[in-house]
């Protein structure tokens, strides 16, 4: 039977982890405003690249790059996004359960890629092969951030080690609503282009289409990237306030 002294232990233990998650929430709610203005102020870029991507294939036809070669899936790669720690929700379990099964279901030889210590521990103790492992995305993202693992991704579907590579994260609807989201990013998917195919831009392109192809694509591929750690941050954020 617990005495006195131990119940009034136990309240002061209370009060300090209530002290502590009141001084998170504080931290999260001003963090989750910069990932929001963030993720508000990737779309233009975002959107205007997709926008000269679908100019080129009204202009051009279907255009050949090695980031586009679309061929059968018998290896792929599954990057996981994560926080390092917890307290945060549901944020880490839920898109762990949600890349555990898209994994399980793959028919393909996967391999799995972790950003964040907790993707890391969960998928070392099912067995899975871990082909690198990278620390949880910093509260400010950029360009540098993504850089070194959309390298790495692009380099190995063009040489041909994978022939998919999807990113499971979460998605930043608003600060109490995230969902775990598997999208592929390579092969680069275009828009169809809707309308007539006579279409013209209202730009030129110099020197010319395939140049700027070769240019403007891992520029997309970084894009992309770019987009899905802002929204898992953005989430994360999210995720600690509601807790």
């Amino acid at each position: 039977m617990q005495t006195l002294r131990d119940i009034k232990r136990r309240i002061k233990v209370v009060q300090n982890i209530e002290h502590i998650t009141r001084a998170m929430k504080m931290i999260s709610a001003a963090k989750l405003q910069k990932a929001q203005r963030q993720v508000q102020e990737a779309r233009p870029y975002a959107r205007k690249i997709r926008e000269i991507l679908r100019d080129l294939e009204a202009q051009q036809g279907e255009f050949e790059h090695p980031l586009l070669k679309e061929r059968p899936v018998r290896r792929a790669c599954y990057v996981v996004l994560t926080a390092d720690q917890g307290l945060c929700g549901g944020y880490n379990t839920n898109v762990l359960h949600e890349a555990a099964f898209a994994v399980g279901q793959d028919e393909a030889e996967v391999e799995v890629i972790t950003v964040g210590a907790k993707a890391r521990r969960f998928f070392h103790e099912l067995g899975y092969p871990l082909a690198a492992t990278y620390p949880s995305c910093p509260d400010k993202v950029t360009f540098l951030t993504v850089r070194p693992l959309a390298d790495r991704v692009s380099s190995d579907f063009t040489a041909g080690r994978y022939d998919a590579v999807y990113f499971v994260y979460t998605r930043f609807y608003s600060a109490v609503t995230q969902k775990p989201v598997v999208r592929r990013v390579l092969p680069v998917e275009t828009e169809e282009v809707e309308g007539p195919i006579a279409y013209r831009s209202i730009y030129q392109l110099e020197p010319n289409e395939e140049e700027v192809l070769n240019r403007l694509l891992p520029r997309y591929v970084s894009a992309t990237i770019y987009r899905i750690f802002l929204e898992a941050k953005a989430a994360e954020h999210g995720a600690r306030v509601t807790a």
